[in-house]
């Protein structure tokens, strides 16, 4: 269903941001 592909979309890019967050630690940001 779309409901599953739009979740699946959505995990990549939760999954990308923490990546690149991770890779940002030098610099920490409160949000």
């Amino acid at each position: 269903t779309s409901m599953v592909y739009a979740f699946g979309l959505f995990l990549l890019l939760l999954m990308s941001y923490k990546m690149g967050k991770a890779e940002k630690l030098r610099e920490p940001e409160t949000v």
